[in-house]
């Protein structure tokens, strides 16, 4: 049974965790290389290979979307100073056992490395393989969103977050402009990001995939004549979503398209891009669960 040490001094919490966990924490300061490679990541020394993302991840609910994802921790950091729940105490004893390195480390140096006020104390790094299309047609799926030229990692967690909510089954990203899977995309996701393939293609790679497999490749264009409740999405459905300065790509609309827009009754022209996806989301997955007849 886990308890609560929110009374404890951080010299107890700092006992107890080392005590319990002796054989798995190796103490780290600032020094350490693996702290360095977290503050590089910071910094955006992406790890950029062909094969996998490196990954920080902070938040106990982002932390629990991990295991339940069974995602791959290289890195397990512990403040013990800022762990009191017994949540936090039991997301602790799942990571250690998952994690290939785990570190015992002070405030001081926690607070080189976490970009967040209420971590609860721990902080891992993940390895992420990158997806291929293939993956998605593997997965037999019916509901694709296609992120095109989108620049900022909060708006491509919370399209992610939205995606999850839909049960969508998958995620491209066409023409990318910003880093995937900083920790503010993971914390936007709400980790829904470690749920879904997530591939980063070419527009006519994509594309051939797309048509090939039989997919309606749906454009969100806010000059589109056909208002988004107004069309039937009964076919695989592929939604693109496009920058909010630039639109999407021209070369989308050299492919079989249809263009969908959503009525704006205000002064605003547009919606924020995350608020436009889900909205177009939703409509799409209520349709193909026949919960919306617009006949």
């Amino acid at each position: 049974m886990y308890q609560n040490w929110s009374q404890d001094s951080p010299e107890e919490r700092q006992q107890k965790i080392a005590a319990l966990y002796y054989d798995k924490l190796k103490h780290a300061g600032r020094g350490h290389e693996a702290v360095k490679y977290v503050r590089g990541l910071r910094k955006g020394h992406h790890d950029q290979s062909e094969l996998q993302y490196s990954v920080i991840i902070e938040g106990l609910s982002v932390l629990e979307a991990a295991l339940k994802y069974q995602v791959d921790f290289k890195y397990l950091f512990v403040c013990p100073a800022d762990i009191y729940s017994p949540l936090a105490q039991l997301v602790l004893a799942q990571l250690t056992d998952k994690a290939h390195h785990s570190f015992l480390v002070s405030p001081k140096t926690f607070t080189l490395i976490s970009a967040k006020d209420n971590s609860n104390g721990l902080l891992a790094v993940s390895g992420i393989d990158k997806a291929k299309l293939k993956e998605l047609k593997s997965r037999s799926p019916e509901l694709i969103i296609i992120l095109d030229g989108l620049e900022t990692p909060g708006n491509i967690g919370t399209i992610i977050r939205s995606a999850d909510a839909v049960n969508a089954d998958g995620i491209i990203i066409t023409n990318r402009r910003a880093r995937l899977f900083t920790p503010l995309m993971v914390r936007s996701s709400r980790g829904a990001c470690f749920k879904f393939p997530i591939v980063e293609s070419s527009v006519s790679e994509a594309s051939s995939f797309l048509l090939s497999n039989d997919y309606e490749i749906i454009l969100a264009d806010t000059a589109a004549p056909i208002n988004y409740y107004r069309h039937s999405y009964s076919r695989p459905t592929a939604l693109i979503m496009g920058s909010e300065r630039f639109g999407i790509s021209i070369e989308w609309y050299t492919y079989p398209h249809t263009k969908v827009s959503i009525p704006m009754y205000g002064d605003c022209d547009s919606l924020n891009v995350s608020i436009a996806a889900t909205v177009l989301l939703y409509e799409m997955r209520l349709q193909k669960e026949k919960l919306l007849n617009r006949a």
